[in-house]
């Protein structure tokens, strides 16, 4: 496979401006933005495939007790430290394949003004539940957690957490982690779109030209 860099290096080289950085910055956004329709759409048709989901690890800490969220005395919610990106959306009721336990225990998803109720559930037992408001996840009815685990498709992997507090867990100098079919397909439709707009432009001045005549 190819990095993101490589992509967009191959994009620009085949239309001649190997060496316009601004172009190669905006290739990058529209790249993603296509191949984030491409995987929605393989996957709307045949289903989640390991070959697009990405697992990360968000640490959790548990909510103040003088949070809105939590009840006198019934504060059993944990918190992810950081926050995580949008990924990509699918026809379900949760975007994402996975989350629960590092050791594969996997969690209930709830909407937002659900979860706030869960704490009159009469028989809710063991069971955990999680839900996500503002770009943080919440985990209620076990506060020993200390972390969880999530998969996901994501389309934008360097807003994915941090793994250290100066560097990111991806470049672009990294291999972008699609089949190289889907980045394939993306380049083409990207290349297709530059030349149907470069062919406009030439007719446009063609045009402008005969006028002048």
């Amino acid at each position: 496979m190819s990095s993101l860099n490589q992509i967009v290096y191959d994009i620009a080289e085949s239309i001649n401006e190997a060496n316009n950085h601004n172009l190669k910055e905006r290739l990058k956004l529209q790249f993603k933005e296509i191949v984030a329709t491409l995987i929605r759409r393989d996957v709307e048709r045949n289903g989640a495939s390991v070959l697009y989901s990405t697992s990360i690890t968000l640490a959790l800490s548990k909510v103040d007790a003088k949070d809105d969220i939590c009840e006198p005395g019934d504060c059993r919610i944990l918190k992810s430290t950081t926050s995580i990106i949008k990924p990509v959306r699918l026809k379900k009721s949760t975007p994402f394949i996975f989350v629960g336990t590092t050791t594969g225990t996997e969690f209930i998803y709830t909407r937002w003004n659900d979860f706030k109720e869960m704490r009159y559930l009469k028989y809710i037992g063991n069971e955990i539940y999680y839900t996500v408001r503002n770009g943080y996840m919440y985990i209620y009815n076990n506060i020993r957690i200390k972390n969880v685990e999530v998969e996901a498709i994501y389309s934008d992997m360097d807003l994915l957490p941090i793994c250290s507090s100066s560097q990111s867990c991806y470049s672009d100098d990294d291999e972008f982690p699609v089949p190289s079919d889907l980045i394939w397909a993306a380049k083409q439709e990207i290349i297709k779109g530059i030349r149907v707009k470069q062919d406009d432009e030439q007719i446009r001045i063609n045009n402008e030209q005969e006028r002048n005549i």
